[in-house]
C-alpha cells in the first residue's frame, strides 16, 4: 500500500504503473468513475481513457468556472496479510484540474471521502491519507491544507487553493483515500467480513472567490459546504458518484 501511494505521488496519473506496483506485492488495484459508466475499471483501459481527456493548452485566467475545470475518479486497493502487515483494503479519491482553467484568488476548497457499511465488528481505520501537488507538481506544503474531520466512515480536507501565474493551480492534482484494517488486532477479518461489501463516494468542493467554509456535512449521498459570502456561480462541486469494494474478491492469486 505505502509503495503505491508513492508510486501514485510521483506519478499521479500512469494508472498502469500503479497496478503494477500493487501487484508486486500481491494486491489488486481498480478504478471508478461511475458517473462515466466506469466501475472496477482495469488500470490499461483507464489509462487509456484518461489519455484521450486530457487538454494540452497552457493555463489561463477565467471568470466564473467552467463545468470541466476538474475531473474526478475513484479507486479502491486490496492486499493479503503478509510480511508482518495485516489484511487491508482502501477506497480513495483523486481530483485534477484541466490544462486550460487556472482560476482566482485564494479560497478553501474541500475534498471530502465518504464510506458506508464498514461494520465495526470488521474493520477498523488504520490510517486516511491526503496528498497534492500544484500546476508545476511541486508538492503542496501542510501549511495549504488541513484534516478539517475524520471518523470511521468520512473524511474532510480544507484545501487553501490559491492560484498564480507561476506556479498554476495551487492544488492542481490531489488525492485523499481511508485504509481499513481487521478490528481486534488480527492479522485476518473474522468470517465473512472479507464479502461484505463497503460503499464509497469522494467529493471535490471548489471555491472560486468566496469566503472561508462555514460548516461541512458529508455522507455517501451528499457533500454540502456552506461558504461565507459566496454566489452559487463562483463554487463547482463534483462527486465520482457511489462506488463499491468486496474485499475478499479483490485477492490476487
Amino acid at each position: 500500500m505505502a509503495a503505491v501511494q508513492e508510486y501514485r505521488i510521483k506519478h499521479p496519473n500512469d494508472y498502469v504503473g500503479q497496478e503494477r506496483v500493487a501487484k508486486r506485492y500481491g494486491g489488486t488495484l481498480k478504478f471508478h468513475a461511475p458517473k462515466l459508466g466506469l466501475q472496477n475499471v482495469e488500470a490499461n483501459d483507464f489509462q487509456k481513457l484518461y489519455s484521450r481527456s486530457r487538454s494540452t493548452s497552457a493555463p489561463d485566467f477565467k471568470s466564473g468556472i467552467p463545468t470541466d475545470a476538474f475531473a474526478l475518479s475513484g479507486y479502491t486497493e486490496v492486499y493479503p496479510a503478509g510480511g508482518g502487515y495485516p489484511f487491508s483494503f482502501t477506497v480513495g479519491g483523486n481530483w485534477e484540474y484541466n490544462g486550460t482553467y487556472l482560476g482566482t484568488g485564494y479560497p478553501e476548497n474541500v475534498a471530502g471521502l465518504a464510506t458506508e457499511n464498514v461494520d465495526p465488528a470488521c474493520w477498523v481505520v488504520e490510517r486516511d491519507w491526503f496528498y497534492a501537488r500544484d500546476w508545476a507538481l511541486w508538492p503542496l506544503p501542510s501549511s495549504e491544507y488541513n484534516r478539517y474531520s475524520a471518523g470511521s466512515q468520512s473524511l474532510v480536507y480544507q484545501v487553501r487553493d490559491a492560484s498564480t501565474l507561476d506556479h498554476g493551480q495551487n492544488a492542481h492534482w490531489g488525492t485523499t483515500s481511508i485504509t481499513y484494517k481487521p478490528a481486534g488486532g488480527h492479522a485476518e477479518p473474522g468470517a465473512g467480513c472479507k464479502q461484505k461489501t463497503v460503499s464509497a463516494n469522494f467529493y471535490y468542493n471548489h471555491n472560486q472567490a468566496g469566503g472561508g467554509i462555514l460548516s461541512i456535512e458529508l455522507n455517501l449521498i451528499l457533500m454540502q459546504v456552506q461558504f461565507g459570502d459566496t454566489t452559487d456561480d463562483m463554487v463547482l462541486q463534483k462527486s465520482t458518484g457511489v462506488f463499491s469494494v468486496t474485499p475478499g474478491d479483490g485477492i490476487v492469486g
